[in-house]
């Protein structure tokens, strides 16, 4: 027992040299709702370093500590566990290692499958963002089969997208907000293009963007830009219509 003890808390010793700043502030004996509370401030930090500072190995060891909290805690087909994946997927990409994110993302899929929270807006954004990292991979048949699963549940009895007749008047860009450079990424003085594949909902939102090429640690804050664009409805006949396109970002230190 004495021994167990010893290694448990090498471990915590370990995480807080690691930089997992919350792990270090709680006991080790402390309650499930603790734990849980523990949970969630790491998560909050490691959302910052993920979407705003481009600290993506440090955002990745804190969503490493959140999901064995959670899958420990309330079980791993749990919505809190789902979240914290798909946030360690985009870890995954940002750092360029590709094939943990494709396993990630295989395993939301597998557990949205058998879970009460595989709803369909859950699957959907799943399936985009795996087709995305298909998309960049040059995968394309793989990527079209995903997105065609995800519009087919997020849109259920639309049309099939395609080549159209009759008159278009197409929209025009309201806002376009420019990402901001992460300052980890920054530091290394990383520049260049990145190209995000867009789809512009009916009322001129977008409501989905995938970086397809560019340098990987700065997809993610390029494809938040993407997200926040704005632009007049595009119409086909009179109506509003549902259209695709691209945003091109430029990033110079």
């Amino acid at each position: 027992m004495n021994r167990l003890f010893t290694v448990f808390a090498m471990f915590s010793i370990i995480l807080c040299a690691a930089g997992a700043e919350v792990y270090c502030q709680r006991p080790i004996g402390a309650s499930k709702l603790e734990e849980l509370e523990q949970a969630t401030q790491l998560e909050r930090q490691a959302r910052d370093l993920l979407f705003k500072d481009g600290n993506y190995d440090q955002a990745l060891l804190n969503y490493k500590l959140v999901l064995e909290i959670r899958v420990r805690l309330l079980g791993s087909n749990s919505a809190g566990v789902l979240g914290t994946l798909m946030e360690m997927a985009l870890c995954y990409r940002a750092r360029g290692d590709y094939t943990n994110a494709e396993e990630t993302y295989k395993r939301v899929l597998a557990l949205l499958e058998k879970t009460p929270s595989g709803t369909p807006a859950a699957v959907t954004e799943t399936l985009y963002r795996y087709s995305c990292l298909m998309r960049r991979l040059g995968r394309k048949e793989e990527a079209d089969k995903l997105q065609t699963r995800a519009s087919a549940t997020l849109f259920p009895g639309v049309r099939k997208a395609g080549r159209v007749t009759g008159t278009v008047v197409n929209g025009t860009r309201v806002s376009m907000p420019q990402p901001k450079y992460p300052k980890y990424v920054r530091k290394q003085k990383l520049s260049g293009s990145v190209n995000v594949s867009i789809v512009i909902d009916v009322d001129g939102t977008v409501i989905s963007a995938c970086a397809v090429d560019g340098p990987p640690s700065l997809a993610q804050v390029s494809e938040a830009a993407a997200l926040r664009s704005l632009f007049t409805p595009t119409s086909l006949d009179g109506v509003a219509v549902r259209v695709s396109g691209v945003i091109s970002y430029n990033f110079v230190w």
